[in-house]
């Protein structure tokens, strides 16, 4: 499953058996998600050795 947020677009991705990608149309939700998607990339490790 991924996640992507561009511009007042949240598009959700699944890539299982039968793949499929919903695009959520919404400044509202963009706003919300976006502080959730900051905290991640800030804890997140770098896969660089």
């Amino acid at each position: 499953m991924d996640f992507t947020i561009y511009d007042n677009k949240l598009a959700i991705t699944s890539l299982e058996e039968n793949p499929f990608i919903v695009v959520i149309e919404s400044d509202e939700l963009v706003r919300s998600m976006k502080p959730l998607f900051e905290l991640a990339w800030e804890k997140g490790k770098s896969l660089e050795k």
